[in-house]
């Protein structure tokens, strides 16, 4: 995507053809998914039970041992001390 501007200084007419660095459109952050593959290998770390995908604060949940790993920069954080712990209320809502 590029700009194009024109200008008159009296007689002439100068244009100048500008191509923005960064566009509007970068600061979007589209919504992470997660790799069904990945998401099929993954074990919860502390009792090697199954993980859900929460897309919505972009974590993996064990319902088994009540934790959620954070998901930071597309990339899994699977370490126990890393992981938030769930109330009942937010692991039977997932």
């Amino acid at each position: 995507m590029v700009a194009i501007y024109s200008f008159k200084t009296g007689s002439e007419s100068i244009h100048a053809v500008i191509k923005p660095v960064f566009f509007i459109t970068n600061l979007i952050k589209k919504p992470i998914s997660m790799d069904k593959r990945l998401l099929d290998i993954l074990v919860c770390p502390l009792c090697k039970s199954a993980l859900h995908y929460e897309a919505k604060n972009h974590e993996l949940i064990c319902k088994a041992d009540r934790l959620a790993y954070p998901i930071r920069d597309d990339i899994p954080v699977m370490l126990v001390d890393e992981a938030r712990s769930l109330s009942a209320d937010e692991v039977f809502s997932n």
